[in-house]
């Protein structure tokens, strides 16, 4: 069996047997799985078979228990990634094989390590704009002495892990906006020209403008959607995927919001008007949606920021749905993201990397 497209697909009501017996004749390590009308539904590999027949599963059970679903996937629409940068991806991640599907999230084909084909490359024009003018107040005494852009994770300042990031995923329109420790920064830039050769463009704000008030100085040269990123948020999801949700939606504004657990570390008491119990929830958990700080607006929004005033994020979200501007939340789960912007959180994304390598 040859390593073509109809012989790693497999259904989600396939079994293990079946999943076994593609894997083996095809010599392959990963398979596609689609639903019945051919729709990306997720891979499943070897290492989730030999963890499913650990479990207790037998070679009959159905697959669809046990392949990883199509948020915790990497995979690329068609004509909309760098094929290049992808098998960099798949080398680097030790992906199997990354499935390419059309608009409407049909199954056309897929890149894999052993892909000789000459693809065209290219990248998106969605501008990418990173607000790294802030005092970093949360990482003190850290950031008197270093700009929060450049603390390291790693061999990499956070700058770069961001900037890759787009990198890998077909996108080099890079804007940073820079005030606090400017020269400092605008240096690192020159050197990450070199190294990715690529035109990061700096924006210096002439007076701190909070964490959005600097878009206004791009209104000229935006013309359409673009990103924005916060300095401190590390995230792990298709942003082809974020920005089709955007426009598919008409979105002014999408925020990008993680799905996050607290438990309350006390008992909870019910108690009724007459001051009698309800009852008590012990050490209950809680779930919200946090702002992860990875935008996606329209240009539309410039016209709402006024020239050289501060404004921050939640000030335009008022302004915004006072003028019924439409506002939509891409939601991801927790395991997608990293808060580098205070100490605690940052020693959690340093722990998971180093267990990871």
């Amino acid at each position: 069996m040859s390593m073509n497209l109809e012989n790693i697909k497999i259904l989600e009501n396939d079994s293990i047997k079946s999943a076994l017996k593609k894997i083996q004749s095809g010599r392959v390590k990963a398979l596609i799985v689609v639903n019945k009308k051919n729709k990306l539904l997720g891979i499943l590999n070897d290492a989730n078979i030999r963890r499913c027949l650990l479990s207790g599963a037998s070679v009959n059970s159905k697959i669809k228990n046990y392949y990883m679903r199509k948020k915790d996937i990497y995979f690329v629409y068609d004509g909309e990634y760098n094929f290049k940068l992808t098998k960099k991806k798949i080398i680097q991640n030790s992906f199997f094989i990354v499935p390419i599907i059309d608009s409407l999230d049909n199954v056309i084909d897929f890149i894999s390590f052993r892909d000789k084909r000459d693809k065209k490359n290219f990248f998106h024009k969605f501008p990418i704009i990173i607000m790294a003018g802030g005092e970093g107040l949360r990482m003190k005494p850290f950031t008197n002495i270093l700009p929060k852009p450049l603390i390291p994770i790693n061999e990499k300042s956070v700058l770069e892990h961001i900037i890759e990031n787009f990198l890998n995923q077909s996108m080099n329109k890079f804007y940073v906006s820079i005030n606090y420790k400017s020269e400092i920064i605008k240096a690192f830039i020159q050197e990450l020209n070199k190294k990715h050769k690529i035109n990061i463009k700096v924006v210096k704000e002439s007076i701190p403008l909070g964490t959005c008030g600097s878009l206004k100085l791009l209104e000229k040269k935006i013309k359409d959607d673009f990103f924005v990123s916060n300095c401190d948020t590390l995230l792990n999801i298709n942003l082809n995927e974020a920005m089709k949700f955007h426009k598919k939606n008409k979105n002014s504004l999408t925020l990008i919001g993680c799905k996050k657990k607290f438990q309350i570390p006390f008992g909870i008491l019910d108690a009724n008007k007459d001051s009698t119990l309800n009852k008590m929830r012990e050490k209950p958990v809680k779930t919200f949606f946090a702002n992860t700080g990875l935008y996606i607006f329209n240009s539309r929004v410039f016209k709402m920021i006024k020239k050289n005033k501060k404004t921050d994020i939640n000030h335009l979200i008022e302004l915004l749905k006072k003028r019924r501007q439409k506002i939509g939340v891409f939601k991801i789960d927790e395991g997608q993201w990293n808060d580098v912007g205070q100490w605690n959180e940052y020693k959690k994304t340093l722990n998971m990397i180093n267990e990871k390598n």
